[in-house]
């Protein structure tokens, strides 16, 4: 027959391991109690048969799992509880950057961790500058809700929302000054170009803060400098970019432009008649507007004009044309030259008669003398004269 102690420990046993066949007992809590029973577990120690069989008789509520394959229950975490947040949202909003953000567009009550996150949720690109667009309250909730998987959302105050971005007017003067500023960095001491007429398309807005104008259509000039020069020059159209300093951000737009090409060439100091010696107080170097490609072509140094006698008269300020020059005679009417010709892959020189005179360049007409022909030539130098 058992004893009364030994009756009550058989007791505490059976009513303990019963427990683990029984329907788990839940509860509802808030994440991150302060309990956590996820890792405890529940034994019987044989020296603890002396305690009272009372301490075992009222069942304990707590969250139980069973580990599948064994009968040994473990106590689990309670489910998370979406956190409460209310959003009172703003009727009117004024965005300065680039992209919109929560903290902009409501004030935030309930969970302070979720509030001071408001600065990292995203609304999306802000409306270009001096331009504005409309949200609703329910797009906000949407957006926020995305970011925030655990809390409990509602919204209150302004069920529409009018964003609107500040902007600056773009003037032509400035669009000109960098255009300006642009082509003298592609420019050397020989050549340069210069913008005489700038013209917008409309009004172009941007964002304040500041920023620079590019082109990216305006690039350095390459070895082809004749086509280089032919890109930017004459009325044309541009495109261009506004890029904030701020934000990096690039606004395009497009602009009319008429550009001019200069040269820096010598000219003539002061009028000066035909026939006239050229000295060194006759000449004053300056930039002359002068397109690429012109055939009548220009003295482009001071030495090409110094000491040569002037066959024609020139204005001040006027450059200096090659053909303005007495040329040395190299070729005289009726001296034997050297007519250099090519037959096929075959060079043959021959000895012609000169039928005129006149120096480097010029264009005089020879006779062969065994058959009388007559050939047009260029003189190309002293005695020497090609086909033309």
């Amino acid at each position: 027959m058992l004893t009364a102690r030994q009756f009550s420990r058989l007791l505490a046993v059976g009513l303990l391991f019963g427990a683990a066949s029984q329907p788990l007992y839940s509860y509802d809590g808030l994440a991150g109690d302060e309990t956590d029973a996820s890792a405890e577990s529940v034994s019987v120690d044989s020296a603890s048969s002396s305690e009272s069989a009372d301490s075992f008789a009222t069942p304990v509520t707590r969250h139980m799992d069973v580990v599948p394959g064994s009968n040994v229950g473990s106590l689990a975490v309670a489910p998370q509880v979406r956190v409460p947040v209310l959003l009172e949202v703003r009727a009117n909003v004024e965005v300065l950057g680039e992209r919109m953000w929560l903290s902009d567009f409501a004030q935030c009550s309930g969970s302070a961790l979720h509030c001071r996150d408001m600065t990292n949720v995203d609304l999306g690109a802000a409306p270009l500058p001096s331009r504005s667009l409309r949200l609703s309250r329910a797009q906000i909730l949407t957006a926020a809700s995305a970011e925030w998987k655990n809390a409990e959302l509602s919204g209150s105050g302004a069920e529409f929302v009018r964003v609107s971005s500040p902007g600056e007017e773009l003037h032509e003067a400035d669009v000109r000054a960098a255009l300006d500023s642009y082509l003298a960095a592609l420019d050397d001491d020989k050549v340069r170009h210069r913008s005489q007429r700038v013209s917008l398309f409309g009004k172009v807005w941007v964002r304040p803060g500041g920023g620079v104008v590019e082109f990216p259509e305006l690039g350095k000039r390459s070895g082809d400098a004749a086509a280089g020069d032919e890109k930017m020059e004459g009325t044309r159209t541009l495109k261009a970019e506004f890029v904030g300093h701020d934000s990096g951000t690039r606004i395009p737009f497009a602009v009319s432009v008429s550009l001019v090409r200069e040269v820096f060439v010598p000219v003539a100091a002061r009028a000066i008649t035909s026939g006239t010696f050229v000295r060194d107080d006759d000449v004053v170097q300056r930039w002359v507007r002068r397109r690429s490609g012109t055939t009548d072509l220009i003295a482009e140094s001071r030495s090409a004009v110094e000491g040569r006698s002037l066959r024609i008269q020139l204005a001040e300020g006027q450059p200096f044309p090659v053909r303005a020059f007495v040329k040395p005679l190299v070729v005289r009417r009726g001296e034997m030259v050297q007519y250099a010709m090519s037959a096929g892959e075959l060079g043959v020189n021959l000895r012609v008669e000169s039928m005129g005179q006149g120096g480097i360049g010029d264009a005089i007409d020879v006779v062969v003398p065994d058959s009388k022909r007559r050939i047009r030539v260029r003189i190309v130098g002293k005695g020497r004269v090609e086909a033309m």
